[in-house]
């Protein structure tokens, strides 16, 4: 993730950090395992198709990844180590 203005509009990077997925879908406690599963199956597999493309077009979204609990706190534990991810002024913890 950049923080900057856009091309074109003058300003400079202040930091840089791992890009990071910034959407979750949340399911109803009322569906069932099973529907949660199809549920996610036909969002991870839109990208695939032509028509799931289409679908996912008004979103601006490029497509959907599975939860991954190990990825996710990867990203967190870089965020307050890697120097590069920190603005200026922020003081490692």
């Amino acid at each position: 993730m950049r923080w900057s203005r856009p091309a074109g509009q003058g300003g400079k990077i202040l930091a840089q950090s791992k890009p990071v997925p910034i959407k979750h879908i949340v399911a109803s406690p009322n569906l069932t395992s099973a529907d949660i599963e199809k549920v996610r199956e036909y969002l991870i597999g839109l990208d695939g198709s032509d028509e799931g493309k289409k679908k996912l077009e008004p979103t601006k979204y490029s497509g959907f990844e599975k939860f991954d609990e190990a990825k996710m706190l990867e990203i967190g534990a870089g965020s307050d180590s890697d120097p590069a991810a920190r603005r200026p002024g922020d003081r490692p913890a």
